[in-house]
């Protein structure tokens, strides 16, 4: 069978008639004879998107179509189980959310490319199926991860994140960054995003060892240190950072950190100014930031 190809404009056609198939619980679609099956006929990597587009629960909810789309679903390589995914499943019980996940990642085979987990409004209880999510997610190849967390609640990460080299995407909400003694960096790590992030080095001296880093952004993480980062960064293109000048070494830090940056194309930064004396250290770094457009980069400074 020739490959199919599928238009953007075919999309919400198709995404209708797949909603209508499944309404259909435990029957299998009968197709008119000459009807053209329009979605079985599709090239796997579209079925794949079209099936990506869908909430988690209705993607599984396709193995009911018939036996050919029985184990698709289970081998989607991105998981998303974000904030609507969450808080649909919370709202009738804790125990219920936790088991929807358990379920997902117990019928997944293959791969995880990437796996989203959004449990910000809301308390969980217990942080230990948290970790077993994440251990299970890292020991099969996952290259993006996004942990994001509520303000009522900060996730300690687990040592199984320290200890995956595949990772090239990392992004972290309201988490404790602790690595162990042993942690020898990312060495695959494009893209670090923290926010409201707590780095904790477990030595006086102790590296995250990024040397392929492009993009950072870290968004009201008061204690990172400038210990926490190597002291050069010639990968990075794009910095995006929060500052708060009455905080001590804040502004030797961002100064360093942009200094470190040879090849610094973009720059972004937000400054919390509350004193005289933190409008006056601004200025060194606004200075800095005339230096930078001189040399045709991209310098951009928000104040709150």
């Amino acid at each position: 069978m020739a490959p199919i190809s599928l238009e953007s404009k075919d999309i919400p056609g198709i995404r209708t008639e797949m909603k209508k198939r499944l309404q259909i619980y435990g029957k299998r679609v009968a197709v008119e004879g000459d009807r053209e099956d329009r979605i079985s006929g599709l090239a796997g990597n579209v079925i794949d998107h079209i099936l990506e587009l869908l909430p988690v629960q209705d993607a599984a909810r396709t193995s009911i179509l018939s036996r050919n789309w029985r184990y698709i679903w289970s081998t989607l390589p991105n998981l998303v189980l974000d904030y609507d995914f969450y808080h649909k499943l919370i709202e009738e019980s804790e125990s219920k959310f936790k088991l929807a996940v358990d379920e997902i990642l117990l019928l997944h085979m293959g791969n995880i490319v990437k796996f989203i987990l959004d449990t910000r409004g809301a308390h969980l209880s217990s942080c230990a199926d948290i970790d077993r999510w994440v251990l299970f997610v890292t020991r099969n190849g996952v290259k993006k991860l996004t942990l994001r967390f509520s303000n009522l609640d900060t996730y300690s990460l687990p040592p199984s994140i320290f200890k995956c080299s595949t990772l090239t995407h990392l992004e972290l909400t309201n988490c404790v960054f602790k690595p162990p003694s042993s942690f020898l960096g990312f060495p695959n790590l494009i893209s670090l995003v923290l926010q409201r992030t707590t780095f904790v080095p477990t030595t006086s001296f102790c590296v995250i060892k990024v040397p392929l880093l492009e993009d950072l952004s870290l968004n009201m993480c008061h204690d990172v240190v400038p210990n926490g980062l190597p002291f050069t960064l010639n990968f990075l293109r794009h910095l995006s950072i929060f500052v708060a000048f009455d905080h001590l070494g804040q502004t030797s830090y961002a100064l360093q950190l942009i200094k470190n940056s040879p090849n610094l194309s973009k720059l972004e930064i937000w400054l919390k100014i509350m004193s005289i004396q933190a409008k006056d250290k601004s200025q060194l770094l606004i200075t800095h930031l005339g230096q930078l457009e001189q040399e045709d980069n991209t310098a951009h400074v928000n104040t709150l």
